[in-house]
């Protein structure tokens, strides 16, 4: 796979983060949207596929810079456990983990522009 393909998946993943985003604004606060039937799948999803497209990613540039295996392994409990998701942890994720994650994937998308 070639970088070209990363970025895509990279991209991707960013328009997802915002997503949350957008899905979390229409609430007060975090826990408002998970207790809310469609604010929870909606949440549940983008997390899903998050850790789908972040499984994908082929660069070990990438792979060093980016959480793939946290990211990965939460998607398989979204995938395969979802009556037993730990909603902490999601609250967590979305809460500790994206924002920085959002950041990393806008440097690497930055750079990928310039060259």
């Amino acid at each position: 796979m070639s970088n070209e393909s990363d970025i895509v998946r990279l991209q991707f993943i960013y328009d997802l983060i915002d997503d949350l985003e957008e899905i979390l604004a229409k609430y007060r606060d975090i826990n408002e949207a998970f207790e809310d039937v469609a604010g929870y799948h909606a949440l549940t999803m983008c997390l899903l596929q998050i850790g789908e497209k972040m499984a994908k990613i082929q660069s070990p540039e990438y792979k060093k810079r980016l959480p793939v295996k946290k990211i990965y392994h939460f998607r398989n409990i979204l995938a395969h456990e979802y009556e037993n998701i730990d909603i902490q942890l999601a609250k967590s994720l979305i809460q500790n983990s994206m924002p920085g994650l959002k950041k990393e994937i806008e440097e690497i998308l930055s750079k990928g522009k310039k060259q």
